[in-house]
């Protein structure tokens, strides 16, 4: 939460989360609709073996989705992996832009790591 520049974002609860005291009723239905639509934001397990293992325990608290304002750099907090940072070229905004710059997506990726 505090990065700046071009990092600076939000963190986004799932729906019906109760652990983000900022957001005590995480993400709208509509945002969750909207970030799974753009293959932004992880599914709620579903597999027998997932849901065995524990993966579902305490769904959805705990877990989200952070973004920055450009919505080319998403963190997944807490789906299978712990964290799953995703640094992309092209937003919705330039989708012919997609993978292009390479430089960029890892420098972005790096800054986010630091």
């Amino acid at each position: 939460m505090s990065m700046t520049g071009n990092l600076k974002g939000d963190y986004f609860p799932l729906n019906g989360s109760r652990s983000y005291a900022a957001k005590p009723e995480g993400m709208t239905t509509d945002k969750e609709d909207s970030l799974r639509k753009q293959g932004n934001l992880f599914q709620s397990p579903d597999s027998t073996l997932l849901l065995a293992s524990g993966m579902g325990r305490h769904w959805p608290d705990g877990r989200g989705v952070f973004h920055n304002d450009d919505a080319n750099l998403f963190v997944w907090v807490n789906e299978e992996d712990h964290l799953r940072i995703v640094s992309m070229q092209g937003s919705r905004d330039a989708p012919s832009e997609a993978g292009k710059n390479m430089k960029e997506v890892v420098a972005r990726f790096m800054m986010a790591c630091e």
